[in-house]
């Protein structure tokens, strides 16, 4: 394991943390299979069809929890491509479905994979907290804000508003263009 003093995670702590993953996954799976089978044993068209996209919905929540997972081995990880991975999964999940577009751009940014993690989830409950309280102001479009996490250049549309103290421990950095930008 790599220590890191701020952050290293106990062996006992890691395997508990695999265990409560095990266990969601198996809830969200669940979840899916009863919902499935409901759809399928529905007459109705327009009820086959919502049951249908609850279990879309229920498939991209489940890839955002597989994006967030613990990492099992300690080694270099491309931060970069956890975090695209990432903003797909959470686009797919929560941004589509309220009309924003989040688009993240970097180059390979090797990374030890405990930090990696702490990465993804900081950037998760920064885009969940900034996502909660977008529609609730200017019509999507009307604003722009630029993150900057490792010094990649991240542009979320439509969203409002953000989580400052998530975005320190991201060592990430916000900026409210508002109409000003480009």
């Amino acid at each position: 394991m790599i220590k890191h003093s701020c952050c290293s995670i106990g062996s006992e702590t890691r395997l508990l943390l695999r265990e409560v993953d095990h266990r969601v996954r198996n809830e969200i799976a669940s979840a899916i299979n009863l919902v499935a089978v409901a759809a399928v044993r529905a007459e109705s068209c327009d009820v086959k069809s919502a049951l249908s996209q609850v279990v879309e919905l229920l498939h991209d929540h489940a890839d955002v929890h597989s994006a967030l997972r613990i990492p099992e081995h300690d080694q270099l990880v491309d931060a970069a491509e956890n975090l695209r991975k990432l903003v797909v999964a959470i686009s797919r999940s929560r941004l589509e479905r309220m009309k924003i577009n989040l688009v993240f751009a970097a180059n390979t940014l090797p990374m030890e994979a405990d930090r990696c993690w702490r990465l993804r989830l900081a950037v998760n409950e920064l885009i969940t907290n900034a996502a909660r309280h977008a529609p609730f102001r200017r019509p999507a479009g009307r604003d722009k804000n630029r993150s900057r996490a490792g010094g990649k250049l991240c542009r979320m549309q439509g969203v409002r508003q953000w989580n400052e103290r998530c975005a320190d421990k991201a060592g990430a950095r916000l900026e409210d263009c508002g109409r000003a930008c480009p």
